[in-house]
């Protein structure tokens, strides 16, 4: 028989007088509190807790999912985070999707400890940033639909932003790391609003399945745009990253889930657990175009940081620039392996290649004889260095000449496991 799954949100209903109803969420891959996982450092600040608090006369509703900043202002997570869907959505429900929540009722939180008591008011003027607009292709069915970007209505100062992949799709056996605020294996059973005191990862996974693939009496049903995996994740890291092992940019989000138990953490652990997360490949275009509504150029994988300085652009360490090379104030590139731009010759200074402006003259070369003057060449991406000294050192035209291509960086600007309810119906992570 086919198992069931989950949504990964976790959900709870908080009426008057703090009573509280649990909303348990099942779906055919979910994990607790990243399951038998470790606590989650610094180094994986991208990944934020992602709140729905929403009052509504008596009742308060209280939602709970995890997200990625691709941006100071945009955050990646799953589309059940920022929308009304069926209980029964995570089985890829035809029209399971609906309206997306009161952006105003989202919150983000940083850090990799939890912010407090998420059954107060109070705790939510502590947020970062909260949403200002959802992003989402529109799907009505949660199977291969399950992401969305959040737009945020502040940069959050001194962000730690993730790169993300949009060029290819994941491969079988490929690794990568989980990383999440939902349930544990420690956290009480059939209890979704219990979260982490700290943020966790689980490193070691790999991906079991690629869709598209028909649902079996062992797996979930696989749109194109999903991937699989075993047991990781559960109830409170639906949209959660999955973040490569090789590259470190986001490849997926956690969709759903589970073991075919619906109470969590139970239907989280166990080696009959499979775990769904969506692609972010497909959705390229919708990634494109929140980063251009937000000001912000993405962070592709295997790219440059584009909050770092460019080549030409002021720097005082080589962590400022993108290239992770700064020379005499300036960023500059590795000529090693990178071409040179054009107008630049690559020059060999010690054991460091760098792009500088070529001698072209006698009168460049601060000379006044008659010898024919020693360029600098670069053909075939290799380069030979002049053994005269390098214009960057010495010769006061090229200086000045590279200072006026030198710009100032600016400043860049400031999104199943079901989302933040705690839906008996849905589970998700």
């Amino acid at each position: 028989m086919q198992r069931a799954h989950v949504l990964a949100a976790a959900f709870v209903a908080v009426a008057s007088m703090a009573c509280s109803a649990d909303r348990n969420e099942d779906a055919h891959a979910s994990s607790a509190e990243i399951v038998s996982g470790t606590d989650s450092s610094a180094a994986q600040d991208e990944t934020v807790l992602l709140m729905r608090y929403q009052p509504s006369g008596v009742v308060v509703t209280i939602e709970r999912c995890t997200g990625t900043l691709v941006a100071p202002n945009l955050v990646l997570t799953a589309r059940h985070c920022v929308s009304e869907t069926d209980d029964n959505a995570a089985s890829c429900k035809a029209n399971g999707v609906h309206e997306d929540f009161a952006v105003s009722g989202l919150y983000v939180f940083v850090g990799s400890a939890s912010p407090g008591d998420l059954s107060k008011a109070a705790t939510y003027e502590k947020a970062a940033a909260k949403g200002k607009k959802i992003y989402t292709d529109g799907g009505t069915n949660l199977c291969g639909h399950d992401v969305a970007l959040l737009a945020l209505d502040r940069s959050i100062p001194n962000a730690k932003i993730a790169p993300i992949r949009i060029d290819r799709g994941p491969a079988i056996g490929e690794a990568f790391t989980a990383v999440g605020w939902g349930m544990t294996e420690n956290s009480n059973s059939g209890n979704s609003g219990t979260e982490p005191a700290v943020r966790k990862q689980r490193t070691g996974l790999t991906i079991t399945g690629v869709g598209p693939a028909a649902a079996s009496s062992s797996n979930p049903e696989l749109t194109a745009a999903d991937f699989m995996t075993g047991e990781s994740i559960c109830g409170g890291d639906s949209g959660g990253p999955a973040l490569s092992d090789s590259t470190h940019a986001v490849i997926g989000v956690v969709s759903r889930g589970g073991n075919g138990t619906s109470a969590q953490p139970r239907g989280c652990i166990g080696a009959n657990t499979t775990n769904v997360y969506t692609q972010t490949a497909p959705f390229r275009n919708l990634i494109l175009q929140a980063f251009a509504d937000v000001g912000e150029t993405p962070w592709t994988e295997n790219g440059a940081d584009p909050r770092k300085a460019a080549f030409g652009q002021a720097c005082q360490v080589p962590t400022d620039c993108q290239s992770g090379l700064c020379y005499q104030g300036a960023c500059n590139l590795d000529c090693f392996s990178v071409a040179c731009p054009a107008g630049y010759a690559c020059t060999l200074e010690g054991s460091q290649k760098f792009c500088k402006v070529p001698v072209t003259s006698v009168a460049d070369a601060g000379t006044n004889s008659g010898a024919a003057p020693q360029d600098l060449e670069i053909a075939g991406g290799s380069c030979a260095a002049s053994p005269r000294p390098a214009p960057f050192a010495s010769g006061a035209s090229a200086l000045f000449a590279f200072a006026l291509l030198a710009r100032r960086r600016r400043r860049a600007p400031f999104t199943s496991f079901t989302p933040f309810t705690n839906r008996a119906e849905s589970q998700s992570r």
